[in-house]
């Protein structure tokens, strides 16, 4: 059957202040069954529709613009959360993103990638090595190809390779002495630029 209300209703109180508000005290619950395929709470305007759902088959939960047709943001059931367009972190004193394994010797990493989540290739990755203590970027059709490694517990950075600049190589060790490339010349010179040698 089909109740209609012209009020507001409210469980758990008397006095509701909106169309349908629920007070269940410390810990207020409402839960919405869908035995087979998926339960879903649709939330529309005149010109949007979007629903949070969670589906049977995987346990995946998803917010899904029925609008455009389009899955927005999803937790699979491992916990790997999936966005469709771009994470924007607005703060006044400035954003943090923290990733945290949890447990010591583990690796972290941000790709950046063609390809798939499960096979990503031609990009770069960013990782943490737990088990070395060490900070790593790769590039190449490989993401995992390393080519910087900084130490965690020295500093020390070593490359894998040769290492290009476009001008000078500065040694700080209370002189700011550099190295300064010019046309078929190598000068090595004080931070007040005379020529050391």
């Amino acid at each position: 059957a089909t109740s209609y209300f012209n009020n507001n209703v409210g469980i758990g109180t008397s006095s509701p202040g909106a169309k349908l508000e629920i007070n269940g005290g410390a810990d207020a619950i409402a839960i919405i069954t869908g035995t087979t395929t998926a339960a879903r709470l649709d939330i529309k305007t005149d010109s949007h529709h979007r629903f949070l759902q969670t589906i049977e088959s995987d346990g995946k939960f998803r917010l899904f613009n029925q609008t455009t047709n389009t899955e927005q943001f999803s937790i699979a059931s491992n916990n790997n959360a999936t966005f469709a367009g771009d994470v924007i972190m607005s703060k006044s004193a400035g954003p943090t993103l923290n990733m945290n394994t949890n447990t010591a010797g583990n690796t972290s990493k941000i790709l950046l990638h063609e390809g798939t989540t499960a096979s990503p290739a031609n990009g770069a990755s960013i990782r943490y090595d737990g088990s070395a203590n060490t900070f790593k970027i790769g590039v190449g059709s490989n993401v995992n190809t390393t080519r910087l490694t900084i130490d965690r517990a020295t500093g020390l950075a070593t490359f894998a390779n040769n290492v290009t600049l476009n001008s000078r190589l500065t040694f700080n060790y209370g002189g700011d002495h550099y190295f300064e490339a010019g046309t078929n010349s190598l000068a090595y010179k004080s931070s007040s630029g005379t020529s050391v040698m």
